[in-house]
C-alpha cells in the first residue's frame, strides 16, 4: 500500500512508462495506471476500514468526554453554588473586579458596608464609578477631607493595600485589597467596630489603671519571682525618699534595701536588724509591719505574695492616722474632764428611759445629790421629768426618725422641789454594729432665761419698740381675724393716720424729741380707741386703728374727729411747746372690701387724699379716689425703682459767651429714661418726688453725675445744680455735696448750687445758715428765676449770691416788652454794680441775642444755640470748639 497521493502516484507511473529517449509508451502507461488504480482502490478500502475503526474509537472517546464534561460541569455548578452561598453568608463584604475594573462578584454585606444598592452593582459597572457614588453620598465624610482626597486619587485602583475607615453610622471597617492572577482584584470589608471599641475600652482601662497607680495614696512595688522590681509608682519613690529614676534601672528588692541602708534610712534601728536586712532576711519579714523613717514619717508596709512567686508591696503613710489616734486618746482624757466638769448636763440613757450615766451638772440641775441617786431614781422619765409626758414620746419619735435632734425644748420638774423650769436638749441615737439602737446620749442646758427672752422677743416682733403699740404684722393678723368674725354682719372700720408737720419737729428739734412726741401721741391715740379696738404704729409717724362691731358710720366720724382733736392739742417736749396735727383716712368693711390688705390700702388712699387737700381732718374712702391716687402712687413706686436701677440721665444745653461766641458752659437737665414710657421730662415726676421725699436721693444722683461729667470733659467750667427746698430739710446736704466733689475730683470752686426763692421762703434763717456753710466750703451759690417771685431784692441783702439767672420771661417780646426791657437792664446793672454774674435764659432768636449784646449781657442760653442733647453728643461737639474761659454748668431738675 502506498501512502502517496493520487497525483503523485500517477506522476510516478508516467515516469516508469517513459523510454530512455524520453518517449512515453502508451500501453505500458495504461497498464501501469490500471495497476496503480487497483492498488489505490485496495488502499482506499483498507483506509476506509481503518477510518471506520478510528471513527468508532473517536465516538467512544467523545462519549466518554461528554460524560466527563457533564460530570465536571455538575461538580463545578455545585462548587459555584457553594461558593455563592459562602460569599453571601460570610460576615465580610466582598467585591471582585476583573482586569477591566468591572464588578463581577459582590455580596449583601458589601452593599451594607458601602450604602450601594444591588441595582447599582448588578450591571457590571466599573468599581471607580461606585467609588464616585460613595464619595458623592458622603460615605467617606467621617474620615475627613484628606482621606477623601486620597480616595479620589488612589481609591479607584489602589492595588494591594489595607486600611480602616469609619462609616457615617459609626461602623468601623477594615478594608483589604488583593490582586488576582488575571489582573482583577478582590476587596474584603470586615466590621471591626466591636474590636475597635474593645480596644479603646482596653486602652481606657489601661490609662485608668495607670492613672490609678499614679494617684493612689499608697506607694506600690511589684516584684517578680527573681525579686526584680518590675512595676512601681511615683508615690513609692516619694514615700521611700528615692532619687528620681532610681527604680527605672532594673533594681532588685535587695539593691533597693542596700541603697536605703547606705543612705541612712535604717539609722534609727539596731545594727543587728540592719545586718539581717543586708543578708537578705527581708524574705522572712512579716507580711505587715510598721517602721518610722528618719524624717518622722510612719510607714505601714504590707507584702502580698502571689502564687507564681512574685509579690506586691504597698507603702502607706499612716503618720496622720497614728497622730489622730494619739489625739483621740488625749481627746478621751479631755472628754472625761469635760464630762466631769462641764456646766452643761451630759447623759446616757437606755432605750427604755433608764438613766445610765449623768454628769455632775445634770445631777445638780435635776436636784439630786449624786449620779448614783439619779440613776437609781429615774425609771419612768416621761412622768418623772416632763411636765407634759407627751413630750417624751415626741422626743423619742423624732430621735428615731432623724437619728439626731437639737434644741428640743421642754418644760420639766426639778426632783427635790418639783419646781418647773425649761430645758433644751441635744441628743443622738447610738446604734451597735448591726444598726440596732442601744442607747441615747445627749446634753441638757437650762433654757428658762432663754424662754423668757423668747417670749419678750415674740412680743417685740409684734409690737413697735418705741411706743409698745401693735405693729403692722399684729394689726393685719387681728384685722384678718376680725374680718372672719365679721360674717355675723357687723362692720369694721380701718383708720390710717399720719401726724401733720411731724417731720418739721424732727428736723428742728432732733430725733430724740421726735421720739418723745411719737410716744405721747401714741398714748393719746390708744386712749381714744374704744374697748375691743386696736391702735398700731407702722413706722415713722404712720399709725392705724381698727374699730370692730361698727353699727353706724356716724360713730366712726365722731371717733375720727376725737382723734384729730386729741392729737392736735399741744405737746410739751423737753421745754418746747410743740404743735402737730393729724390726718385720717377711713375704709369700712364690707362696703369697701373684705380683704385685710385691700382695706388697709383703701384707708391709705383716703389718707393720701386728706393730705393732698390740706391735712388736719379725715375722710372716707370712695372709688373716685382710686385712679388718680393710685397713679401718683405708681409714679412714686416707679421713682423708687428708677433710683435703684439708675434710670436717670442728664442732657446738656450750651451756655454761650457772647464776647467770644463760643460755648462757655452747659446746663444739664435731668431726664427719666423710663423702661416702657420712654424719656420723661422733670415736669412728669419732680412734684411727686418732692412730696414723697425722694427728691433728696434724686438730687444726690444729679450732684454725682454732674460733677463726674464735668471732671471728665472740662478743666475750667463750673457746674450748677438746682436744690429743692426739700433737700434743705436734710441735715446731710453738706455731706452729700462734699461726697460728690470728693468722688469726682472736682474742686469746690467749680460747683454752683442754684436755689429758687421758694427755698428761702421755706425757712429763711435756717436756709441762709446752710447756704453760708456750703459757701464756706468754696462752693458758689446762685439765685435762679430772679425777678418772678416775691421780694427778690430783699434776698440779695440777706445773702451774697455769686450768680443771678434772669428768667426767660424777661426776654420775650409782647405787651410787657418795654417793662421787661427795663427790668432786664436794671438787673444787668445791679449785677454789674454788685459784681454778681448774670445769665439770661430763653434766648431763641438772633434779634434777642443782638439786643442782649447791646445791653451788655455776656452769658446767655437758649434754643438759638441748640437743644439739650446727651453727654456724648454735646461734649463731642464742644471738644472741637476753642474754650477761652470757664463757664457755669447748670443742672435743672
Amino acid at each position: 500500500m502506498t501512502d502517496l497521493p493520487l497525483h503523485r502516484l500517477l506522476q510516478k507511473q508516467i515516469e516508469r512508462a517513459r523510454t530512455p529517449d524520453g518517449e512515453i509508451e502508451t500501453d505500458v502507461l495504461f497498464g501501469l495506471i490500471s495497476s496503480a488504480y487497483e492498488e489505490t482502490d485496495q488502499d482506499r478500502r483498507r483506509s476506509e476500514r481503518s477510518i471506520a475503526l478510528m471513527i468508532e474509537e473517536v465516538d467512544q472517546v467523545n462519549a466518554g468526554l461528554e460524560t466527563l464534561v457533564a460530570q465536571r460541569t455538575s461538580e463545578l455548578k455545585d462548587v459555584g453554588l457553594q461558593l455563592q452561598a459562602t460569599i453571601a453568608n460570610v460576615d465580610q463584604g466582598i467585591v471582585m473586579t476583573n482586569a477591566d475594573g468591572c464588578v463581577v462578584i459582590f455580596n449583601q454585606k458589601f452593599l451594607e458596608f458601602t450604602g450601594l444598592t444591588e441595582m447599582e452593582c448588578a450591571v457590571a459597572p466599573r468599581f471607580s464609578t461606585l467609588v464616585d457614588r460613595m464619595l458623592a453620598r458622603g460615605e467617606f465624610d467621617p474620615m475627613g477631607e484628606p482621606f477623601k482626597d486620597w480616595v479620589r486619587q488612589h481609591g479607584r485602583n489602589p492595588g494591594l493595600f489595607a486600611f480602616e475607615r469609619t462609616r457615617p453610622d459609626g461602623t468601623v471597617l477594615h478594608v483589604q485589597t488583593r490582586s488576582l492572577p488575571d489582573g482583577g482584584e478582590v476587596r474584603t470589608m470586615s466590621d471591626i467596630t466591636a474590636i475597635v471599641r474593645r480596644s479603646k475600652e482596653l486602652d481606657a482601662t489601661k490609662r485608668i489603671l495607670e492613672l490609678t497607680l499614679e494617684n493612689v495614696s499608697q506607694g506600690i512595688l511589684k516584684i517578680d519571682p527573681e525579686r526584680r522590681i518590675v512595676v512601681f509608682n511615683s508615690r513609692a519613690v516619694e514615700l521611700l525618699g528615692l532619687p528620681e529614676g532610681f527604680l527605672e534601672c532594673g533594681q532588685t528588692l535587695q539593691s533597693l534595701l542596700n541603697y536605703q541602708i547606705d543612705s541612712g534610712e535604717f539609722a534609727n534601728m539596731d545594727q543587728s536588724f540592719i545586718d539581717f536586712i543586708r543578708s537578705g532576711g527581708i524574705a522572712d519579714m512579716p507580711q505587715v509591719y510598721e517602721r518610722q523613717r528618719p524624717n518622722g514619717v510612719i510607714l505601714e508596709i504590707r507584702t502580698l505574695r502571689l502564687p507564681d512567686g512574685a509579690a506586691v508591696r504597698t507603702y502607706t503613710d499612716i503618720t496622720e492616722m497614728r497622730n489622730r489616734e494619739r489625739a483621740l486618746e488625749r481627746a478621751q482624757e479631755e472628754y472625761r474632764g469635760l464630762f466631769e466638769n462641764s456646766i452643761v448636763g451630759i447623759y446616757r440613757s437606755g432605750i427604755d428611759g433608764q438613766q445610765l450615766r449623768a454628769n455632775p451638772a445634770l445631777v445638780r440641775m435635776n436636784g439630786y445629790e449624786n449620779e448614783a441617786e439619779m440613776v437609781s431614781s429615774v425609771s419612768d422619765i416621761a412622768n418623772q421629768w416632763y411636765v407634759d409626758p407627751r413630750r417624751r414620746d415626741e422626743f423619742v419619735t423624732a430621735l428615731h426618725r432623724e437619728g439626731r435632734i437639737s434644741d428640743f425644748v421642754s418644760e420639766v420638774y426639778r426632783h427635790n422641789t418639783r419646781e418647773k423650769f425649761w430645758v433644751s436638749e441635744a441628743a443622738w441615737l447610738v446604734r451597735d454594729e448591726t444598726g440596732t439602737p442601744v442607747c441615747y446620749e445627749g446634753m441638757v442646758i437650762d433654757a428658762t432665761a432663754r424662754k423668757k427672752a423668747e417670749n419678750e422677743i415674740a412680743h417685740i416682733a409684734l409690737h413697735d419698740m418705741l411706743t409698745n403699740l401693735p405693729n403692722r404684722t399684729l394689726f393685719l393678723d387681728t384685722l384678718k381675724s376680725a374680718l372672719i368674725e365679721n360674717r355675723r354682719g357687723h362692720d369694721i372700720a380701718v383708720l390710717c393716720l399720719d401726724l401733720d408737720r411731724f417731720k418739721d419737729v424732727n428736723d428742728t428739734l432732733g430725733h430724740d424729741c421726735g421720739d418723745i412726741l411719737l410716744r405721747l401721741a401714741s398714748r393719746r391715740l390708744a386712749r381714744a380707741i374704744p374697748v375691743g379696738g386696736m391702735a398700731a404704729r407702722f413706722g415713722g409717724d404712720e399709725f392705724a386703728a381698727l374699730i370692730p362691731d361698727v353699727r353706724d358710720r356716724d360713730v366712726v366720724m365722731h371717733l375720727a374727729r376725737t382723734i384729730v382733736e386729741s392729737l392736735s392739742r399741744p405737746y410739751r417736749v423737753r421745754g418746747h411747746r410743740v404743735y402737730v396735727g393729724a390726718s385720717i383716712g377711713i375704709a369700712i368693711s364690707p362696703s369697701d372690701g373684705t380683704d385685710a390688705h385691700d382695706l388697709l390700702k383703701k384707708a391709705d388712699i383716703a389718707l393720701y387724699r386728706v393730705k393732698r387737700d390740706g391735712r388736719g381732718t379725715y375722710t372716707f374712702f370712695d372709688e373716685g379716689m382710686t385712679a388718680a391716687i393710685l397713679a401718683r402712687r405708681e409714679i412714686e413706686a416707679e421713682l423708687r425703682r428708677a433710683i435703684a436701677h439708675d434710670e436717670f440721665r442728664l442732657f446738656y444745653q450750651p451756655i454761650m459767651d457772647l464776647e467770644s461766641d463760643q460755648p462757655n458752659g452747659y446746663e444739664a437737665l435731668i431726664r427719666w429714661e423710663h423702661p416702657t414710657k420712654g424719656l420723661l421730662s422733670p415736669a412728669y415726676f419732680i412734684d411727686i418726688a418732692e412730696e414723697c421725699g425722694l427728691i433728696t436721693q434724686i438730687g444726690e444722683i444729679v450732684l454725682r453725675q454732674a460733677c463726674a461729667c464735668l471732671a471728665r470733659h472740662d478743666d475750667h467750667a463750673s457746674v450748677s445744680v438746682n436744690l429743692s427746698p426739700v433737700q434743705f430739710r436734710n441735715h446731710q446736704l453738706a455731706v452729700s455735696v462734699i461726697s460728690a466733689l470728693a468722688n469726682s475730683g472736682l474742686p469746690p470752686t467749680r460747683l454752683v448750687l442754684e436755689i429758687t426763692e421758694s427755698v428761702l421762703l421755706a425757712d429763711d434763717s435756717r436756709t441762709v445758715d446752710v447756704l453760708r456753710q456750703l459757701r464756706s466750703l468754696g462752693v458758689r451759690i446762685a439765685l435762679d428765676d430772679f425777678g418772678i417771685g416775691h421780694s427778690s431784692l430783699s434776698y440779695l441783702q440777706k445773702f451774697p449770691f455769686d450768680r443771678i439767672k434772669i428768667d426767660k420771661s424777661f426776654v420775650q417780646n409782647g405787651e410787657d416788652g418795654l417793662m421787661n426791657t427795663a427790668i432786664r437792664r436794671a438787673i444787668l446793672g445791679l449785677g454789674n454794680d454788685l459784681d454778681i454774674e448774670i445769665v439770661v435764659e430763653g434766648v431763641e432768636t438772633a434779634e434777642q441775642r443782638d439786643m442782649l449784646v447791646y445791653e451788655g449781657c455776656r452769658l446767655v442760653q437758649g434754643y438759638l444755640y441748640g437743644k439739650p442733647q446727651p453727654e456724648g453728643i454735646v461734649f463731642a461737639r464742644s471738644a472741637k470748639a476753642e474754650r477761652k474761659t470757664a463757664s457755669p454748668l447748670q443742672i435743672a431738675v
